[in-house]
């Protein structure tokens, strides 16, 4: 899967520049475009909301590989298999806690 953040790292590695080298959203598509397979992409955390609010009254979400946890605000987590569930049907928080509290954390870890 690849996101609009990808292609800035991704016209930099092309263009040459060192600036690709920092600490950057996106990754760089170049290997794919060599035809080699997707880089492993780090853990995308989404937060909604001021500052303030973080803690109770926003959105939050972590996408990493196949897998999505998204918290309402006010609601229980839910764990989502991207790969088995495109359409984020099924919550499967409860067959899978340990992953479902990993990525919680991750998310815990931005707002802190």
């Amino acid at each position: 899967m690849t996101c609009a953040v990808d292609f800035y790292p991704t016209l930099l590695e092309i263009a040459g520049s060192d600036l690709g080298k920092q600490q950057l959203d996106g990754i760089s598509l170049v290997p794919v475009l060599k035809g080699n397979s997707l880089p492993t992409r780090p853990p995308l955390v989404f937060v909604t909301g001021s500052h303030q609010e973080l803690k109770r009254k926003s959105w939050k979400a972590v996408r990493d590989g196949k897998w999505k946890w998204i918290q309402p605000p006010g609601k229980e987590g839910q764990l989502y298999n991207l790969e088995s569930d495109p359409n984020e049907e099924h919550n499967i928080a409860d067959k899978h806690p340990q992953i479902a509290e990993r990525l919680n954390i991750l998310v815990q870890e931005q707002i802190q």
